[in-house]
């Protein structure tokens, strides 16, 4: 009799345990600097007169995150690049690898890369994880075309418009919302489901969305699933210039599948790895390069990678 009440006893403690709601949101100590290392692997297929191009390209990125400011609801983070990587492979043909950690690299695109080491930008972000506001981004690159006086003011034009595009105000905000989105608003269970939508605007623009489900924890770690779908945006923005051929990308569709390991005190990602597969079409513009125009459909697919301390 005692053994079987013992039985009901623990049996009763666990499922009230199963059942206590979570509440995962970040929780930051002021002054504490934290930080995410990516690695993406990422293969791109683009269609030209009905051949197949595939370029393969691996990004690395180290980023620290100092909480500056704190108040119930939001944080200030200073946030800046600690160090870059790249790897591209055209096939046939390569272009020089980018390493910040190497300094025997003196490419133009290392310099530029190395120069924008360190410079702090300004991040709010709720408690949740959502960015407010993103201040100081121009401080990325406000001094590197006074680095390389031999480039002609319209090439640095090209790539101050890809920089922005790139490492601009929308980029860390999809950045970082791209690694902290699974955080929930409200407490949660294990297998609860929440929903999350979010706008992705780069140089590829298209809204995300995506469902959630709290899997386990385990010694204070918490891991989430997610699938999403990719949905083309009615306003996909200009053209920019990539080597001078004015291009965008419409018709943006896909698919998400992500797994998240979060620490439960601080909320901040122990590790991460999302699956990306994604279809577009690059209009191009007419121009002398492209005389009419054209449009190429693409694919990328996009193996990522996040770690956190």
């Amino acid at each position: 009799m005692k053994k079987t009440l013992t039985l009901l006893l623990v049996a009763g403690i666990s499922v009230t345990c199963y059942a206590q709601k979570t509440q995962l949101r970040l929780n930051l100590q002021k002054d504490s600097t934290y930080y995410l290392t990516t690695k993406t692997n990422m293969r791109i297929t683009e269609t030209i007169q009905g051949q197949d191009m595939v370029i393969n390209t691996t990004i690395g990125a180290k980023m620290s995150h100092k909480v500056t400011a704190l108040t119930d609801t939001s944080y200030e983070l200073s946030v800046a690049m600690e160090s870059i990587m790249m790897h591209t492979d055209e096939g046939r043909q390569q272009t020089p690898d980018v390493n910040t950690d190497d300094t025997s690299k003196h490419d133009l695109f290392s310099k530029i890369m190395s120069s924008m080491l360190h410079r702090p930008i300004i991040v709010e972000v709720t408690k949740r994880g959502h960015v407010l506001d993103v201040k100081n981004s121009d401080n990325l690159y406000a001094g590197i075309y006074q680095l390389f006086p031999e480039i002609s003011e319209d090439k640095k034009e090209q790539i101050k418009a890809v920089l922005k595009k790139s490492f601009g105000d929308k980029s860390f905000k999809m950045g970082f919302q791209d690694a902290f989105t699974a955080l929930p608003g409200t407490p949660v269970s294990i297998n609860d489901k929440w929903t999350s939508m979010s706008i992705f605007e780069t140089m590829v623009s298209a809204r995300i969305n995506t469902t959630y489900s709290l899997v386990n924890i385990v010694n204070n770690v918490c891991t989430i699933h997610g699938d999403a779908t990719v949905q083309p945006l009615i306003n996909n923005g200009g053209y920019v210039a990539f080597n001078n051929i004015p291009m965008r990308f419409n018709n943006v569709t896909g698919s998400v599948v992500s797994d998240y390991k979060m620490d439960k005190t601080t909320g901040w990602i122990r590790e991460a790895k999302l699956i990306k597969n994604i279809k577009m079409d690059a209009d191009i513009k007419d121009s002398p390069q492209v005389p009419g125009g054209m449009i190429m459909p693409m694919s990328v697919y996009a193996d990522i990678e996040i770690n956190g301390q």
